[in-house]
């Protein structure tokens, strides 16, 4: 779930970072959308311009999406969830936290190494911090891919009957679903439409696969 890449920061520029860390309570973005959130390259805000996070960002490839600083308070952790996007991790601060694959029952340490970790966001995974300090890691989604669809289909999907967990239920059965055939090539233009409702495009022949595996609180309208 979590694979090392060659994308690095020294740890002069780690260091800087980390005394440079800006005031925020859970989380802080660092650039800005252009255009659609999940396609279009997202740029450094004025705020960060010129400065080690900056920097930081540059370390990547140029196409990225959203970059938030994510604070995670001591003896807390996340719910299970899945993300459409995957991400790149790098750890600013971290002592005896993890990142937990919640599909394979694997921990995996988020160590403070100046190193850019791609995240498959696609398994249901939590974060953990089992430490007496904050745990900040600096988190950047990779763009979605505009597939070439042959026989394309626009699907809505929306909550037909309202729980308070739609949010689980949808991150549960549907987001690795969609992380998957993201990276297939076979999804394109997913937007959200509000809160609780979706859509997107995909292949006719993949319309059965989500048939299956959508919730009953949840209705496909094609």
């Amino acid at each position: 779930m979590l694979v090392p890449t060659h994308y690095t920061v020294s740890n002069d520029i780690l260091q800087q970072a980390i005394s440079e860390i800006p005031e925020f309570e859970t989380s802080i973005d660092l650039n800005y959308r252009t255009g659609n959130f999940f396609y279009d390259q997202w740029l450094v805000s004025d705020r960060f311009e010129n400065t080690v996070w900056e920097e930081i960002l540059n370390s990547l490839p140029t196409d990225i999406g959203q970059a938030r600083l994510i604070k995670l308070k001591p003896e807390e952790c996340y719910r299970s969830h899945a993300d459409i996007d995957d991400r790149y991790h790098l750890s600013i601060i971290s002592d005896n936290a993890y990142l937990a694959d919640l599909d394979e029952n694997v921990m995996y340490p988020t160590v403070v190494d100046g190193r850019w970790y791609l995240m498959d966001a696609g398994k249901r995974h939590s974060a953990i911090n089992f430490s007496g300090q904050p745990r900040i890691q600096l988190v950047t989604r990779q763009l979605l891919i505009s597939g070439k669809i042959e026989n394309p289909q626009t699907v809505k999907l929306s909550l037909e009957t309202h729980i308070p967990n739609f949010r689980y239920v949808f991150d549960d059965a549907i987001s690795p679903w969609l992380n998957k055939i993201n990276k297939q090539g076979q999804l394109n233009n997913f937007q959200m439409i509000s809160e609780s409702d979706v859509s997107f495009v995909i292949d006719k022949s993949r319309v059965s696969e989500l048939v299956k595996i959508c919730p009953p609180e949840f209705k496909i309208i094609l």
